[in-house]
């Protein structure tokens, strides 16, 4: 396994319950890295943004505000350091372990992360908190868990046997209309891009070592549709992401009875 390990740490984490300004500055191992990994962060920072607009990293039992993400400026702030400003509401601190994640790629450029130092604009004087690194005995908790309840839809884990193929299947109270697939698809194609670029491969590896691949979205039967995974080798806190951005999607433009993760 490649070495990365870039510390990861918040300060006035309680303000992103609400509406918030996040600033996140990565610094890295020498100034040449800043240029050399410029186009990949631009790219794994529009990912995180565009999952979390609908609704991926939702905080778990806050429903006053509505999950929201997007990325407001991105700027090299001097010879070693890049800075994003992100717009949010209702995110889940521990979101940023699946940018962590998907920066991985930088080792494959031989570009050295250093940090990540994220902090709620206008924290000022907030105790910074460092996020542990996923590994194997703390990939549950290190992960965000699931804002999903029984008052939103059922949520069903499967207790199948080890498969590198996997399934979701959403089901409504109704056929669904015929658009459903293309008011569906940003949604899933949103949560494929952040599988394929390795935002849940920890504690499994880095993203160019533990290759997930999308599968189709698709008609299951006249009340629901099937959401395949050709190749699935990455956490299964993945899927709660997943099932965060099914609930945007129940609230805002179909109800969904009931998703069951196979």
């Amino acid at each position: 396994m490649s070495v990365y390990n870039p510390e990861l740490s918040i300060q006035g984490a309680e303000a992103f319950l609400g509406d918030c300004q996040i600033e996140v500055a990565f610094r890295f191992g020498h100034a040449e890295g800043v240029l050399a990994g410029a186009e990949l962060l631009a790219q794994v920072c529009t990912a995180f943004a565009d999952a979390g607009r609908l609704g991926a990293y939702a905080k778990a039992g806050n429903t006053r505000y509505e999950p929201t993400l997007r990325v407001s400026e991105l700027v090299r702030m001097n010879e070693r350091e890049a800075g994003v400003l992100f717009t949010a509401s209702n995110l889940d601190p521990k979101a940023f372990q699946f940018l962590r994640n998907m920066l991985g790629a930088l080792a494959q450029l031989d570009v050295v992360l250093s940090d990540i130092r994220i902090s709620a604009r206008g924290s000022g004087a907030a105790k910074a908190i460092r996020l542990p690194p996923v590994e194997e005995d703390n990939e549950s908790d290190a992960y965000p868990g699931t804002a999903i309840t029984a008052v939103q839809f059922e949520l069903i884990w499967s207790d199948s046997d080890f498969s590198k193929v996997r399934r979701v299947l959403v089901e409504f109270g109704y056929p669904p209309p015929t658009d459903l697939l293309q008011q569906i698809k940003p949604y899933v194609d949103a949560w494929y891009l952040l599988l394929e670029m390795g935002a849940f491969s920890a504690p499994f590896g880095l993203p160019f070592e533990t290759v997930s691949q999308r599968g189709q979205v698709s008609l299951f039967d006249e009340m629901s549709y099937e959401i395949s995974i050709s190749r699935f080798i990455s956490s299964e806190a993945g899927f709660r992401v997943l099932a965060n951005m099914l609930g945007h999607f129940h609230r805002h433009v179909l109800p969904i009875v009931s998703v069951e993760i196979d």
